[in-house]
């Protein structure tokens, strides 16, 4: 979901937290296809790009490779800039 407030540096900020394992790839799929349109319509994005704020989950913390090559892929494919990344990790150990 995109936040109502903007960062200190006046960005918007994406709060991603993970799929659900109810809905289907392609509906996660569209879902962030129109987080991103909404986000490419603001023009303070386009200049100064935004934060996203990602909760990573514990199933997707134990393929620590899968996880970077998903980011890698959604920063070279988005139509935006990615100002900031913060990752919100689980309270319980991984290792």
């Amino acid at each position: 979901q995109i936040l109502p407030s903007r960062d200190r540096a006046g960005r918007l900020i994406l709060c991603h937290q993970g799929h659900t394992a109810t809905s289907s790839p392609r509906v996660n799929i569209q879902v962030v296809l129109y987080l991103w349109t909404v986000l490419s319509e603001d023009i303070e994005t386009q200049k100064h790009g935004f934060t996203i704020i990602f909760s990573a989950g514990e199933s997707l913390l134990q393929d620590r490779e899968h996880l970077s090559e998903i980011m890698a892929a959604a920063n070279e494919g988005i139509p935006l800039r990615t100002s900031a990344v913060h990752i919100a990790l689980p309270n319980t150990p991984v290792f």
